[in-house]
C-alpha cells in the first residue's frame, strides 16, 4: 500500500488541510511531467524553426531594444554593457509574463481534462510555471555566459541568482493561480491581464536603471515586487550595483513573493471541488 507523506495533516472539521492538499500536488508530480512535455512537444512541432524558436523572438527583441535604448538615448547602465543589462532584464520579465498569461487561461483550455479526470487543479498552473522555465532555459544560459565573460561575478554573488529566480518563480505561480481562479468566473479578465501587463512593463527597470527615476517617485517602482527581485537578479551576477538603494525593498519584494503564493495556492484549495462546475 502507499505510503502517504508524513506531513499530511487530518482535518476533523471535514475541510482537507493545507499540507494534505499539497501532498496530493505532489503525488500528481508525474501528471505535471506529462502536461510540460506535451506542451514542449506541441510548440517545437509546430514551428519551422524548431528548438530555435525558443530563442529567436528574445533576439530579435534584445537587437532593437539595444539599438534604441543603449545606442539612440544612450542609457547609463554604469559598467556593465546595454544589451547584458537589457538580457538580465528580459529573462525575469520574460518568465513574468509569458507564465502568468499562460496560466490565466489554464483552466479554460484544459477543461476536457478536469472534466474526465479528478486531480488537484494547481498542477496545470504548475505545469505552465515549469514549461515557461524550459522555454527561458536557451536565454539563461547566454546571460551567464556574457555575465561571466564581461561582468566575472564572485561565488558569493552569484550563489544567489538561483534563489532570487526561484522567488519570481513564487510570485508568477502566485498571481497565475488567482488569475486563473478569476478566469472562470470572468472570462474578460484575461484579456485585460494582457493590457495590464503592457503597462507594467514600462513601470518595470527592464530597459532602463533605476537610477532614471527620480527620488520622490522611486517608491512607486519598488510597489511591483519584481523591480527588487530584478535588482538582486542584477546585483548577483554583477551587473547593478544595489548599494543605494534601501534593503527594505527587497525585504518588501521577497515577503510579497511568498505571502501571493501561499494565499494563491490556499485560494486554489478552496475552489479545487468547484472549479469544474464553472468551465
Amino acid at each position: 500500500m502507499k505510503q502517504r507523506s508524513h506531513f499530511v495533516q487530518v482535518n476533523h472539521s471535514g475541510e482537507e488541510s493545507f499540507y494534505n492538499y499539497l501532498d496530493k500536488v505532489w503525488e500528481g508530480r508525474e501528471l505535471i511531467y506529462i502536461l510540460v512535455k506535451k506542451d514542449i512537444l506541441l510548440k517545437l512541432s509546430r514551428t519551422f524553426f524548431g528548438r530555435l524558436w525558443l530563442l529567436i523572438p528574445t533576439v530579435i527583441t534584445i537587437i532593437i531594444y539595444s539599438l534604441f535604448f543603449g545606442q539612440l538615448l544612450n542609457l547609463n547602465t554604469g559598467s556593465s554593457p546595454y544589451p547584458l543589462f537589457l538580457i538580465s532584464g528580459l529573462t525575469l520579465w520574460n518568465y513574468f509574463s509569458q507564465s502568468t498569461n499562460l496560466s490565466a487561461n489554464t483552466l479554460i483550455s484544459n477543461q476536457d481534462l478536469i472534466k474526465k479526470t479528478p486531480f488537484p487543479k494547481l498542477i496545470l498552473n504548475i505545469s505552465s510555471c515549469i514549461y515557461t522555465l524550459v522555454e527561458q532555459i536557451p536565454l539563461l544560459v547566454i546571460l551567464l555566459i556574457f555575465s561571466f565573460i564581461y561582468q566575472r561575478p564572485s561565488f558569493s554573488q552569484i550563489i544567489i541568482a538561483p534563489f532570487v529566480y526561484l522567488l519570481l518563480i513564487f510570485f508568477s505561480l502566485g498571481i497565475g493561480n488567482l488569475l486563473s481562479n478569476i478566469s472562470i468566473h470572468k472570462r474578460d479578465i484575461i484579456h485585460a491581464y494582457s493590457f495590464v501587463v503592457q503597462i507594467l512593463l514600462w513601470l518595470t527597470p527592464v530597459f532602463y536603471p533605476v537610477t532614471l527615476i527620480p527620488d520622490k517617485y522611486i517608491f512607486i517602482i519598488y510597489l511591483n515586487p519584481i523591480t527588487g527581485l530584478l535588482d538582486l537578479f542584477r546585483w548577483s551576477l554583477n551587473i547593478q550595483d544595489i548599494s543605494n538603494v534601501h534593503y527594505i525593498y527587497y525585504l518588501y519584494s521577497i515577503f510579497v513573493s511568498l505571502f501571493i503564493l501561499l494565499f494563491s495556492i490556499k485560494i486554489y484549495k478552496q475552489n479545487d471541488k468547484t472549479i469544474s462546475d464553472y468551465i
